[in-house]
């Protein structure tokens, strides 16, 4: 624990690394930083997306689209959410790590960032597997 009544110290040796211990350099901080507002900004339009087009299907009623019909549109959405609400925790982790400036909150906020990508990638490879999927069988079906 640190002393309370010890004298101020300064960084004199050159360093650039802030927070208490084991921190992350200035520059880490700086990048960090300017990266928050536009994760947040994509949090809160990936969410606000998703509202907008569960709105939009809900309010279609009896002329909805087979798609949503099924639910599989819900499903959609509710990965989209997802994926706005992980990074809003990505700007969220970003904003501790900036108070505290600790390589652990670092830490912490890249693996909130690896989430986000991580179902992003799933999210894509599934759509583009259902998207070749329905290709082949609307040419089928106007082969046939």
């Amino acid at each position: 624990m640190d002393n309370p009544y010890a004298a101020p110290s300064s960084n004199l040796s050159g360093g650039n690394s802030f927070g208490a211990g084991i921190g992350v350099t200035q520059r880490v901080a700086d990048i960090m930083r300017r990266t928050m507002p536009w994760a947040r900004l994509a949090g809160i339009t990936g969410i606000l997306h998703t509202i907008l087009n569960l709105i939009a299907n809900l309010s279609q009623g009896a002329h909805r689209s087979p798609i949503a019909a099924t639910g599989v549109a819900y499903i959609f959405l509710g990965i989209n959410f997802y994926l706005g609400v992980k990074m809003l925790s990505y700007a969220r982790r970003i904003g501790i790590l900036l108070q505290t400036g600790r390589a652990s909150d670092l830490a912490a906020a890249l693996a909130e960032h690896r989430r986000y990508w991580k179902i992003w990638g799933l999210y894509i490879l599934v759509v583009f597997i259902l998207g070749a999927f329905g290709g082949v069988l609307s040419g089928v079906a106007a082969a046939g």
